[in-house]
């Protein structure tokens, strides 16, 4: 996101002007949004485009050159043109709606602070990355609530319609866009960090709807801890297959022989039994 670098410049960085640092989502998104076409495909690309305009009083500049272990390309936010402005926005010119019911929710430390996962608590990034996007998504559900009731009052559709040729965005839609430009009002305004609240529609969708049941919990990434869960118990498997296979040998087997006598069971020329139950590994 564009920030503030003195008092009179804005600084963009080089990663998000050049395509291939950005992520299969984010490039999806912008090519739905018929705007890819304003970023470059790659950084040779820019920096040949600056080295070009760098001697006229017109074109992209340069704030800063790269080099170094902490630092890098930055592009003056003013020397880009107005249709780059608009999809990156000026951190000068913060307006967005959802900031009318945003502020960070208490009740969310509370629950995040105290929730278990396999009886460990959450780490400290995702407590406060889960506190961000509660406090975001709480005041999306707010403000969705008055653009709905706006427009039944004004007779109009909850959907996307086209009116005279001019597409007006549905309440979700236009909820979603709110919420991905919020990310400017949290950095600047606010000083947060980002919230990753999703930006696709369908995914953005369900999250928001199991968000009005329950706030809090269907922001938390593996929950039950199932992913660890189904490692553990591949690894304690393939741990009890390997003791059956080298039960009987006296000697430490080498990678090598682990890694043969390993596909020979995986190929049915070797069979192991369970320890416990008798069972007849199946490969």
């Amino acid at each position: 996101m564009p920030y503030i670098w003195t008092e009179k410049q804005v600084a963009v960085e080089k990663t998000e002007l050049i395509i291939t640092y950005f992520s299969e989502e984010k490039t999806a998104y912008l090519k739905g949004k018929g705007v890819l076409h304003l970023f470059w495909n790659k950084e040779s690309s820019l920096l040949q485009e600056i080295w070009r305009y760098k001697d006229k009083n017109y074109g992209i500049k340069r704030l800063q050159n790269g080099g170094g272990k902490h630092r890098t390309v930055l592009i003056d936010f003013d020397s880009l043109n107005a249709d780059l402005q608009d999809i990156l926005k000026d951190p000068r010119k913060v307006a967005n709606p959802l900031d009318l019911y945003f502020k960070i929710d208490g009740d969310a430390y509370t629950y995040y602070s105290g929730f278990r996962r396999l009886g460990s608590t959450l780490t400290k990034d995702e407590k406060e990355n889960y506190l961000i996007n509660a406090s975001v998504m709480k005041a999306a559900i707010k403000l969705e609530e008055v653009r709905i009731q706006e427009r039944i009052k004004l007779k109009g559709s909850l959907r996307t319609t086209t009116v005279d040729g001019v597409v007006i965005p549905g309440v979700l839609q236009s909820l979603l866009q709110d919420v991905i430009d919020f990310q400017t009002t949290l950095t600047i305004k606010h000083k947060e960090k980002e919230h990753t609240l999703p930006t696709g529609e369908k995914q953005f969708k369900k999250v928001l709807n199991e968000c009005k049941e329950n706030l809090y919990y269907p922001l938390i990434k593996d929950p039950e801890g199932k992913r660890n869960n189904n490692a553990r118990r591949v690894c304690e498997q393939t741990e009890m297959i390997l003791n059956g296979l080298f039960k009987n040998q006296l000697h430490k087997p080498t990678p090598t022989e682990v890694a043969r006598n390993y596909d020979a069971f995986l190929n049915g020329y070797a069979e192991v039994y369970n320890q416990d139950t008798g069972e007849l590994y199946d490969p």
